[in-house]
């Protein structure tokens, strides 16, 4: 939010610099993120003096002065009756741009060359004034910057407010803050309007249809407007916050908002037919052309101001073109209503129509602020618009607000901060932001010294509970004047949860094989059976969640090769999740996927040679050793275990832990390869980590160190083609009990001496 220092100072009387305001702003939490000198459209215009004053050859009314800077004369041509010679003035010198976007240039008055031009306070949007130039004091220095002189520059802040502050969105919410900083006394403007005779409820009704939507509704109606520039001192603040003057009526408005933190609209009267508002939902494709143009469709979720014949405003978020402010504009309709932050959001995210309206709206205005800017409003246009405000307001409010009480005990307080406050201090602290402080009465008439309760006003909908009115007692006490203490608590044991355990041993074990840990977002765009869908998904492609970590490290296979990077040795410990179609609860759980991919280098003396399924059972085998978990493989039947075309035919094992799969592991499919353009061979492995934390740990023998040397056989069996190692390994270890310590398979043979059919 951009804050003007000058506007800001109306409230706040201090003499702080604009730095140190800033600095003082921050240290309590509203950070000030820009500081800038603004000056209001009179680069260019600097004091000058009149030295010599001739009457125009060839014009009666007009003369011809010579003035100076102090530096440079300057012909110029003047038309104002009470130049004088002598006189202190603004002169605009060639290239300056008036602030009404006139562009001073050198040119011919009635066959006379101009150099320049001498303001008026008119020319210079200070005063209505047309009588003459503006005169300056004799004493003022020449060639200063006029807004120098007349002291219109200024310093704007720029505010970053935080969501879960809308009061700060407003001028008196920033001076609130500022005079909590300094402790010097916040003063509001005074609000006093005349009304006229008669009743606004004889000539307007309001019905209020969506009161979900809109929770309070307040209207008053002004008449005898005369349109035209607001004031030049309001044109200025509103330049210096970022928004553009239209005309006095529109400016008001645009005024009250910035300075009180609540929006306001203002209807041509005339456009509402039957001279009735309705406040309601929209219809199913129901049209609106807002005042910027633009023709929405609308839909059942948007609130809508109309009258009984169409819509005439997006509700919080933009005015109607039909309903707007027009130049024959003589009376209007003031609206200041409190909208559903989460109705305003909605509308104006899903019509991308983000206006100062529908910013202040979306964080919760003040919803007893109605009547206080309708009447700051009315007293305005009664002094820059001619305004005559009509008796009465209406104000649709069914269910009044009912103040938020919190209670807090200074001892807490003290401890939270480690401070020794004193009761008063924090009272007079929190009465600052407009607080109030009752005392703690117990059911025995005690009187308890450490409570009190705190009434939260209206506009903080950010103070529910005790721990955010002690963080608003550190942020006005200081928290530079916190003290560093060390935590005092005392450290209870908890108890650790086994599978975490099991992850972090998995997660260590491999780092230590050399692998790299990669972290992805659960989201995909596979349809699997069993995929859950997205409410809300970020993007089409990230719709679904995943069932299988296969699809985030397939994903981070690609980049990766897509990026030059032709080895890969990858893990993630990440959740999977699952649902039946139209159950309301899902099935998640925690898995282990790994990924090995390229062409890996062994001893030194090797050469390198690609990954394969017998890789990545030897890293099964370090990993389950290491959690003492007994597991056996099996190949994978058909279809595979996720996709028939996935895994490679014939490489691809389960992992079985007391017969029970855990997982699995396999190369994948060369198709699946070649549609992934991954001219990689690859190998992947998943396993469920609660069924691996289930399983019963491999017992441990401590055995002593045999007293004879090892016997090594080799034996040549001659089996059928189809006998797997697996089956052949595990007749061999029955076979050889306790007496046999390992068995592998080294070689095999086939053709040749072999018949058809058989293998060595």
């Amino acid at each position: 939010m951009l804050v003007p220092i000058r506007w800001l100072k109306e409230y706040v009387q201090t003499q702080l610099s604009p730095q140190e305001i800033a600095r003082r702003l921050t240290l309590i939490g509203l950070e000030v993120e820009a500081l800038t000198r603004h000056t209001p459209g009179l680069e260019g215009i600097v004091t000058a003096r009149v030295e010599r004053v001739e009457k125009h050859p060839n014009a009666d009314k007009l003369t011809v002065c010579d003035v100076t800077d102090g530096t440079t004369s300057y012909k110029v041509v003047c038309g104002a009756p009470n130049v004088a010679p002598g006189l202190t003035v603004p002169l605009a010198k060639l290239g300056a741009i008036l602030p009404g976007g006139v562009k001073i240039k050198r040119s011919k008055i009635r066959g006379v060359e101009s150099e320049g031009m001498i303001c008026s306070e008119y020319e210079l949007k200070l005063s209505e004034s047309r009588e003459g130039i503006m005169h300056l004091g004799q004493d003022v220095p020449l060639n200063l910057p006029i807004d120098e002189v007349l002291g219109l520059a200024d310093w704007v802040m720029e505010v970053n407010v935080t969501a879960n502050r809308p009061d700060c969105l407003s001028i008196i919410g920033i001076a609130r803050e500022l005079a909590c900083a300094t402790g010097v006394e916040l003063k509001l403007p005074e609000v006093v309007i005349k009304e006229t005779s008669g009743d606004i409820r004889q000539g307007l009704g309001v019905d209020v249809r969506g009161v979900d939507g809109c929770p309070r509704y307040s209207a008053r109606r002004v008449s005898g407007l005369v349109l035209g520039p607001s004031p030049a001192w309001m044109q200025r603040y509103l330049e210096s916050a970022g928004v553009r003057p239209i005309n006095n009526v529109v400016d008001i408005t645009n005024f009250v908002m910035l300075e009180i933190g609540h929006p306001m609209h203002a209807f041509d009267a005339r456009m509402i037919h039957g001279n009735q508002i309705v406040v309601r939902w929209a219809r199913p494709a129901e049209k609106l052309t807002t005042l910027d143009g633009v023709v929405h469709t609308l839909q059942p979720t948007d609130l809508l101001i109309a009258d009984p014949e169409r819509p005439i405003a997006l509700a919080g978020v933009m005015g109607g073109e039909q309903s707007g402010i027009a130049d024959s504009t003589t009376e209007v309709v003031l609206e200041a209503a409190y909208f559903d932050p989460i109705t305003v959001r909605r509308t104006a995210k899903r019509l991308r129509l983000h206006t100062e309206s529908s910013h202040r709206f979306e964080r919760g205005c003040d919803p007893e602020a109605t009547l206080r800017a309708l009447d700051r409003a009315c007293q305005l246009l009664e002094e820059h618009a001619q305004g005559r405000v009509t008796g009465g307001v209406i104000d649709c409010y069914p269910t009044p607000f009912v103040p938020r009480t919190v209670t807090i005990r200074t001892t807490r307080v003290n401890q939270v901060l480690g401070t020794q406050l004193e009761r008063f201090r924090m009272e007079w602290l929190l009465k600052g932001l407009g607080l109030k402080i009752r005392d703690v009465v117990e059911a025995n008439l005690y009187y308890d010294a450490d409570k009190m309760t705190v009434e939260v006003p209206s506009f903080r909908p950010d103070l529910s509970l005790e721990i955010d009115v002690i963080e608003e007692v550190a942020r006005l006490f200081g928290y530079d004047k916190v003290p560093a203490l060390p935590p005092v608590g005392a450290s209870l044991p908890v108890r650790e949860d086994p599978l975490h355990r099991l992850i972090r041993a998995s997660r260590r074990c491999l780092a230590g094989l050399g692998f790299n840990e990669a972290i992805s977002f659960p989201f995909t765009d596979r349809q699997a059976a069993g995929a859950v869908r997205l409410a809300n998904p970020l993007k089409e492609e990230e719709s679904h969640l995943r069932v299988t970590l296969l699809d985030t490290m397939v994903r981070n296979l690609v980049y990766n090769v897509s990026h030059q990077n032709t080895y890969l040795n990858l893990f993630e410990l990440g959740r999977v999740f699952r649902g039946e179609p139209g159950a309301s609860a899902y099935h998640q759980e925690y898995r282990l996927a790994m990924l090995l991919a390229g062409d890996r280098t062994g001893h030194w003396r090797q050469k390198t040679r690609p990954v394969d399924y017998y890789a990545m059972k030897g890293v099964l085998e370090a990993l389950l050793t290491t959690l003492r978990i007994d597991w056996t493989a099996e190949a994978l039947p058909p279809p595979n275990f996720l996709d028939g075309s996935f895994f490679h035919p014939g490489r691809g094992s389960r992992i079985l832990v007391n017969g029970e799969p855990v997982g699995y592991f396999a190369e994948l499919h060369p198709g699946m390869v070649a549609r992934l353009k991954v001219p990689l061979p690859v190998v992947v492995a998943e396993i469920a980590m609660e069924q691996l934390q289930a399983a019963p740990a491999a017992a441990q023998d401590a055995r002593p160190i045999a007293a004879y040397p090892k016997a090594e056989r080799d034996l040549a069996l001659l089996v059928r083609a189809e006998v797997t190692y697996a089956a052949l390994k595990r007749a061999i270890d029955d076979a050889g009990g306790k007496l046999l310590e390992e068995s592998r398979v080294f070689d095999v043979f086939s053709g040749g001496s072999i018949e058809v059919g058989q293998k060595s």
